[in-house]
Parts: C-alpha cells; sequence; structure tokens
C-alpha cells in the first residue's frame, strides 16, 4: 500500500531483508538532536528552554499530520514533550548553533512546531532578530509571496500559534500578538 503519514516506504518487486528493514522505519528519528544556526555568537544563559526555545507538540486532530490545514492547535499539556536546549559552537563563530534535545522519543507522525524568540542575546546582550525572509514570509508582506504563499502561510500560521503559546505560558501578561511578535525563527516538522 502506499503511505501518506511521513512513514518510509520503499517501492521492491522481490522482498528482501534491507527494503523489508527500511519499510519498518517510522520514517525520521524521533529523538535526534536539532540544530539551529546562527550567524555569531550568542549568550548560552538567554537560552532556555521554554523559555526562549520552544518544542511544542501540535493537534492534527483526524487530519494528516503532514498537512499544515490539518493543525486545529495545539496538544494538550500531557502530550508536550520534554527536552533540553544549549548553545553549542560548529563551523564557525564559537557559541553560534541551538541545540535542541528531545529528552524521551518524540510521537511518531506527529507535527511539531519548533520556535525560538528574541529573549535569546547575542554576546553584547542584544536581542536577535527574525532574518529579512522569515520576517517578511511570516507577517504575510504584501508583493513579497507570489510563488511563496504557500509557506508564508504556514509561516504565518506557526507564528501565531507561537504566539498563543507565549501568551497562555504568562499567564496572559503578554498578548498573542505580542507573543507572535518575539518569534525569531519558526518551523514545523513531522
Amino acid at each position: 500500500g502506499e503511505s501518506f503519514d511521513g512513514t518510509a516506504l520503499a517501492a521492491y518487486t522481490t522482498p528482501n531483508a534491507v527494503v523489508l528493514a527500511v519499510n519498518d522505519l517510522d520514517g525520521w528519528s524521533t529523538n535526534a538532536a536539532m540544530d539551529i544556526v546562527f550567524s555569531g555568537s550568542i549568550n548560552p544563559a538567554s537560552v532556555v528552554a521554554n523559555g526562549t526555545v520552544f518544542l511544542v507538540k501540535l493537534n492534527t486532530g483526524e487530519g494528516d499530520a503532514l498537512d499544515p490545514a490539518s493543525i486545529v492547535g495545539v496538544a494538550p499539556p500531557a502530550e508536550q514533550p520534554t527536552f533540553a536546549a544549549q548553545v553549542i559552537s560548529l563551523n564557525g563563530p564559537s557559541n553560534n548553533v541551538v541545540r535542541i534535545m528531545p529528552t524521551k522519543p518524540l510521537d511518531p507522525a506527529a507535527k511539531y512546531l519548533v520556535f525560538l524568540t528574541n529573549g535569546i542575546v547575542d554576546g553584547g546582550a542584544a536581542a536577535t532578530t527574525p532574518s529579512t525572509n522569515f520576517q517578511a514570509l511570516s507577517t504575510g508582506a504584501p508583493g513579497v509571496l507570489g510563488s511563496l504563499d504557500g509557506i508564508g502561510k504556514v509561516l504565518t500560521a506557526a507564528r501565531g500559534i507561537a504566539g498563543n503559546v507565549i501568551s497562555v505560558g504568562t499567564g496572559g501578561t503578554v498578548t498573542p500578538t505580542q507573543g507572535a511578535s518575539m518569534v525569531t525563527v519558526a518551523y514545523t516538522f513531522t
């Protein structure tokens, strides 16, 4: 049969051990570290799991977890992943990567949102900012999207969900709009 849930499915005409093993996989790793690279150094003390770095399980209801249109909200608190966030140095300046590490495997065939906020600061204590492209795409800047309209809609929705997560996490002292404006990078994965 066909697989549309993000799991591996290698085609074969004659079964063999390798293809059968691949077809038993659930797709991508559910516990691999995720790295977000910065162009310069960042202050490790400003990188805080569920403070400036977020990994959020989304609720896709009965819909296809691969389809962003299936997102109906954030999964309940009991289903949220636990993770650690740290700063490492890779291929360039020191302290230039935020590494997000699930502390237990993520649920397979589920959609997640990763986002960072401007609470992450550089070595001079200046707040990090969204890239020009992320800012334009995630705010639906007129005349910018064109053929990237689909990506813009996903990023706008991701930023909106992130704003709501921040608002709830602060007990409402930050509004969802204010929370969304704090987001410097956001992406979803399944």
